[in-house]
């Protein structure tokens, strides 16, 4: 039974280190991520490709119910997928896996009431504090007094 993390970003544009870290402190034995739209129809060729290797037991993290699609018919559809392979889905905040009566209830119940739009301002909220403090930063390495960091290689 492994857990396998995925991070996504919806534009290349986009950090996953918040998620990346979130799912490494959250004890995932691997993760994969990804800068895509999942706008399309095909979603992410990337989590495709997770959850048909997913066996019985295992566990998909995300860090948030949005990341798994922008709709909530996309994210229930996924959730499913896993199911069928035995496996289930979790969201370390707040965490809640979908397993369990409980568990196929949240997603739906959260997926109605939020829609999804509420996720993705945050979302949005976010990425621009973590450029304002990029912007910092790169000002700072361009005075010469910190390195750069390295860039981060999607999956």
């Amino acid at each position: 039974m492994a857990r396998i993390g995925y991070a996504v970003a919806s534009t290349l544009e986009q950090y996953l280190d918040g998620q990346l870290d979130r799912l490494k402190s959250d004890g995932c034995s691997l993760i994969r991520s990804a800068k895509v739209s999942c706008a399309g129809r095909d979603g992410s060729p990337e989590l495709a490709t997770i959850v048909e290797l997913l066996r019985t037991g295992d566990e998909l993290v995300l860090t948030r119910l949005d990341r798994l699609g922008r709709y909530t018919s996309k994210a229930l559809t996924l959730i499913q997928k896993c199911e069928h392979r035995g496996a289930f889905v979790s969201f370390p905040g707040p965490h809640f896996p979908t397993c369990g009566e409980v568990g196929h209830v949240v997603p739906k119940v959260l997926g109605m009431v939020a829609n999804m739009g509420r996720f993705s301002k945050e979302r949005q909220r976010e990425g621009i504090e973590r450029a304002k403090a990029e912007s910092i930063a790169d000002a700072i390495v361009a005075s010469g007094t910190l390195e750069p960091r390295p860039l981060l290689k999607s999956a």
